[in-house]
This record gives C-alpha cells, structure tokens and sequence, in this order.
C-alpha cells in the first residue's frame, strides 16, 4: 500500500511539475512574440531612406488600382461567363501580347476560335482599365517611394494569418508588360517607359513587403518587364530609348538586398513558435495535441520539442539560409545541405518555406538584371562607337571602362556571361551556361527557363539572354 501512495505522489508531483513548466514556458513565449507590431516595424525599417510614416504611401494607390482592375475584370468577363462555340473559357491571354510569336498549345489548336478570342479579350482589357484610370493609379504609385501594406491581425492570432493574396499584383504587371510590347512595335516612347515603370514599381512595392510570397511575386514581376527591356534593346533603340530606360529602373530600383530574402519569413516562424507554446493547452499532449495536429492538418511524426528549442532551430536555420543566399550561385548547391537536413522538430521542419525556389528565384533575377545591363552597354557601345550605328564590339571586356565598370559574372559559373560577336559584328548572341556550368555555344533550350534548373535537361543547352541574337 506505502508503494502505491508514492507512486501515486510521484505522478502526481511530477505532473505537477510539468504543469508549472508549460505556465512558465507559455509565458516566456507571449513576451518573445514579434507580433504584427513587430512586423510593421521590419517593414518599417527597411523602407528606402528619407521616407517617413505618414507620407503618402505607393501600397495604397497600388491597392486602389487592383480594385478598380478587379472590378473591370468581373463587370467584363469574369461574371459573364464567355465561352467559344466549342465550349472552352475566354479570359484575357496576356502572353499572346507579349509574346505574340509563341507556339499554340494543343487546346488551341483543337479550338481555332479560342486564340483569336483571349488575344481580342486581352487587347480589350487593356483599353478598359485605361479608360476606368487605372494606368493613372500604377503612375501614381511609381510616383510614390514609401510602400507599406496595411495589415490587419485578429487579437491572438499568429502572424501566418496575414499572408497577403497578391495574385491581382501580377496580372496588373502582365498588362503593363503586355502594355510594353506593343508601345515597342509601335515606336512609341512614352507609352513604352510608362507602362515599364508601373510594372517595375509593383515589383518594388511587393519586394518591400518582405513574405517570401510577396518577394517570389516582386522577382516573376521584375523578370517580365526586364524581359520587355531585353525585347526593346533587340531592335537597335536611339540613344532615347536606352536613357530613358536606365532612369526608369534607376527611380524603380529597390536597395533590399540578399540579407531581407528571409527576413520576412523568419519573423513569421518566431512568431508561430511562441504563438503555439504561450498556451499551456496547446502543447500539453506534444505533437499529439490537438492544436498541434490542427494546424499541421493531420498526424505529427516528429517531436514537438520545448519553445526554447524550436526558437533555437529556427534562429539557426534562417542563419542558414541567409548565409546561402549571400553566395553566388555557383558557390552553393541549388539547395545547402544546412537547409534541407531535418531539425529533429516537427514544426521547424514542417512550416518553413521553400527555400530552394526562393534561392532559385534570387539567382535568375540577378542573371535577368546582368544581362540587361550589358545589353544597355553594348547598345551605347553600337551608338557612340559602332560603324554607322550598327556594329557591336568584339569582346564584353571592350565596354569596361567606358560603358561597364567590369564584365558581370555568369551566377551559374562564377565567370563573365558568354558573349559572341555575329554576323561580322552587327548582332552578338550573350548567354548564360546554364544549370550544367558547361559552355554549350548558345544552343538554346527549347523550353528556355529549364536551362537554369527545375527541369532536367534532355540535351546540352545554354539560357541565351538575348533571345534570337541582338535583333536577328
């Protein structure tokens, strides 16, 4: 009977232990939280210098040009359902604007209707929300240097809860990039630097909102419009076109650097963390509780750990992750081994995001803006020293002083870019190697971006920047 009583005493000692831990640990956890407050304030600091709160505010001519598209876009065809006589969906197809050259897909060629129709769709768009003032808003927000998003938190909740859904942010780009397109084939200048600089003040707007989600978007964006620039330097500009352009992604250039790629995202694990462990009834059971398996949507496998453990985990695989993103591509794998070995805790391991699309991402806007400036620097070039206007020089290393401050380096070999002078100097082929770190001559891939990674590689191939040749 005296062994029962103490067995009995000792459970009941240390679950009452335990108890007094999880009340100590909850309260350490509420006071660690960054919450939205702490959010703002990151934001905050990393907007550009000499802008104040208060002033007014890109995000939001941003957010009021968004609403006016998205009402366009239900007046005009989202709510009406329109469809071919073959029964396929009409929405606006913007690539058929921008890329005007590309290859039907199998549904389009089944439906010879369908292509005609989004392309009349797209072009159509384009005309109602210039008429409804909407290109009056995105030149307002490129105006605008301060961007912060205002968010809204419910009492108690976890940062998560505010990820923005910022898809409407990237069709507003595709219409400005599509806007782009056709101000080149036109040969009009205004309407081309117009359009640029609204679609490069998105990118802006959403890279300073430091989510990941916010960054991917800011890069895809970003890459569009350098896209529209690399097409524009195609056709041989004047000097007009190329001075113009550079004061555009001058006043549009963010000064975030690889060190905020994860800032964003970091906070939000913190915030997580403390937000499950300041409740004692939230961990109780561990990885078996059952707030745990709600927000993991289903059955945990991996220990749950203390707040002091999961803090430390993350702390060190964002300084992980920051370490990689300060190197060049070629100095790291795709994805560090730091960052995909298993933390041993299941929240940790299982609420992180990608990080390796992210570090993709990162890599291929840097080539995108590499390329582009020297692009811009062989134009010059072609300008002030090219026979007539119309030759290119032999070697990048010739526009270093004058037009470059040195050859940029190919982030996927850790030497200069691959450049080759054509057609006895008047076209050049400039081209990066590619996932495979290998010179394969500027064999284009024929799907282009798989060049770079993501998907394998059937034949040796390069990521030609240029696309078809200077112009050619």
């Amino acid at each position: 009977m005296w062994t029962l009583t103490g067995a009995a005493a000792a459970v009941v000692l240390t679950a009452g232990g335990y108890e007094v831990f999880l009340r100590v640990q909850a309260r350490s956890a509420r006071a660690a939280r960054p919450g939205l407050a702490g959010y703002m304030a990151l934001v905050n600091k990393h907007q550009p210098v000499g802008t104040a709160e208060g002033e007014p505010d890109a995000a939001e001519a941003l957010s009021e040009a968004l609403s006016l598209m998205q009402a366009q876009d239900g007046w005009t065809w989202r709510n009406a359902d329109l469809k071919t006589a073959a029964g396929n969906r009409i929405h606006p197809d913007w690539t058929l604007l921008t890329s005007p050259e590309r290859e039907e897909d199998s549904w389009e060629t089944a439906d010879k209707d369908l292509r005609p129709a989004r392309e009349a769709l797209a072009w159509q768009m384009l005309d109602k929300y210039r008429e409804a003032g909407i290109f009056d808003k995105l030149r307002i927000a490129a105006r605008r240097k301060r961007a912060v998003r205002p968010l809204a938190l419910p009492s108690g909740a976890p940062l998560y809860s505010t990820v923005f859904d910022n898809w409407y942010d990237l069709v507003a780009a595709r219409a400005c990039a599509a806007r782009s397109r056709a101000a080149v084939d036109a040969g009009d200048r205004a309407e081309f630097f117009d359009a640029l600089e609204s679609g490069l003040a998105i990118a802006r707007i959403d890279r300073h909102q430091l989510w990941m989600i916010d960054r991917l978007n800011a890069d895809a964006i970003e890459q569009a419009m350098l896209e529209r620039i690399a097409h524009m330097l195609m056709q041989r500009p004047s000097a007009e076109w190329v001075d113009g352009v550079q004061e555009v992604m001058d006043r549009q250039r963010s000064q975030l650097g690889a060190s905020t790629i994860f800032a964003g995202e970091r906070l939000m694990m913190l915030d997580t963390s403390a937000w499950l462990f300041g409740e004692a009834g939230n961990v109780r059971l561990g990885r078996f509780s059952p707030e745990v398996r709600r927000l993991y949507g289903g059955v945990v496998n991996t220990k749950l750990g203390t707040f002091g453990a999961n803090e430390r985990e993350i702390e060190a695989m964002y300084n992980d992750a920051d370490a990689a993103a300060a190197q060049e591509r070629w100095e790291r794998t795709p994805l560090p081994m730091a960052l995909t070995r298993s933390r041993g805790l299941a929240m940790v391991d299982g609420l992180h995001g990608s990080f390796g699309r992210a570090l993709q991402s990162m890599d291929q806007i840097e080539l995108h803006r590499r390329g582009v400036s020297v692009m811009m620097a062989l134009e010059r070039w072609r300008l002030q020293r090219g026979l007539h206007g119309s030759a290119y020089p032999q070697t990048l290393a010739d526009l270093v002083p004058e037009f470059l401050d040195r050859v940029p380096l190919d982030p996927w070999s850790g030497r200069a870019l691959c450049y080759r002078s054509t057609a006895e100097g008047k076209s050049y082929l400039l081209y990066s190697v590619g996932q495979d770190g290998k010179d394969d001559g500027g064999i284009a891939a024929k799907y282009r971006y798989s060049a770079l990674g993501g998907v394998p590689q059937k034949s040796a191939c390069d990521f030609v920047i240029n696309g078809s040749g200077g112009g050619e």
